[in-house]
């Protein structure tokens, strides 16, 4: 557990995480060309019980959304490599996935 401070909305304030946490979110601020007080900002206008605990479920998400959008491209990669058709009438493309690299 490391223990650092930070001044949100002006106050001084110290936040305890585990260090993979920290180093998250750390990635995530930088990422989004953010410092890391103005992300923990950020959360904390959207939370509803404890700071540290508002981190790490932010942080949970975020990994959960690129997941999410890695397996979405992963699924487009392979609509483009196996058959594409058109529905009927429309631009609407849809994909018969024969096969799946696991």
């Amino acid at each position: 557990m490391k223990k650092r401070s930070l001044t949100i909305h002006g106050h001084r304030t110290s936040i305890s995480l585990e260090e993979p946490f920290w180093a998250a979110l750390n990635d995530i601020a930088k990422a989004r060309q953010m410092s890391v007080a103005s992300l923990v900002q950020m959360i904390d206008k959207e939370r509803s019980g404890g700071l540290s605990s508002a981190i790490r479920i932010f942080i949970l998400a975020e990994l959960r959304h690129k997941l999410a959008a890695s397996a979405t491209t992963q699924d487009t990669q392979i609509c483009k490599t196996d058959r594409a058709e058109r529905e009927p009438g429309t631009d609407h493309a849809y994909c018969h996935f024969a096969s799946r690299p696991d």
